[in-house]
């Protein structure tokens, strides 16, 4: 995979890293911000490169597995990097680690910044409510928090499935 990157660097030298307005580089770059409505976002990107001939920012997410079905990771990305460093890239993808490639470039307009937020700020409001419904994929067995979801057996975090019913007089 190692190898596979340093390839890929070099069959695009029009791909430059990007730097922070501090001069720090865009590798696995830390990012915390604070959104309206009280929303704390941490993120960590694992490159932001910007193209020589255009002066084009693009995020790009490293994977050694499936590539995701769809942007929104990377139209996070773009939110935290707006909010920190007033850059809000245009595009992302997902450079895929055992292919040494790009894969789908995604127009990250397509996920308005004001959008991203609420969505960030709907989470919120449904941790803060402890509301929290379990998404049953093929991934569930890589998950990280699998041991505490009661759609898999867990028993400490198991809600009361009709405290969410009004009695109808």
């Amino acid at each position: 995979m190692v190898h596979n990157y340093y390839n890929w660097r070099q069959q695009n030298p029009n791909l430059d890293i990007w730097h922070t307005p501090e001069g720090v580089p865009a590798i696995e770059l830390g990012i915390v911000v604070h959104l309206d409505g009280g929303v704390t976002l941490k993120s960590y990107i694992d490159r932001v490169f910007v193209d020589k001939a255009t002066g084009q920012t693009m995020i790009v997410d490293l994977k050694t597995g499936k590539p995701p079905k769809a942007g929104l990771q990377l139209a996070v990305y773009r939110l935290a990097l707006q909010q920190q460093f007033g850059e809000a890239p245009d595009y992302g993808a997902f450079w895929m680690a055992r292919q040494g490639t790009l894969d789908t470039v995604y127009n990250l307009n397509t996920y308005p910044l004001p959008m991203v937020q609420r969505w960030m700020r709907d989470v919120k409001k449904a941790i803060d409510m402890q509301v929290f419904v379990p998404n049953i994929t093929m991934m569930c067995d890589y998950c990280g928090v699998k041991k505490f979801c009661y759609a898999h057996g867990a028993t400490e975090y198991v809600p009361d499935f009709a405290s969410d019913l009004q009695e109808e007089n």
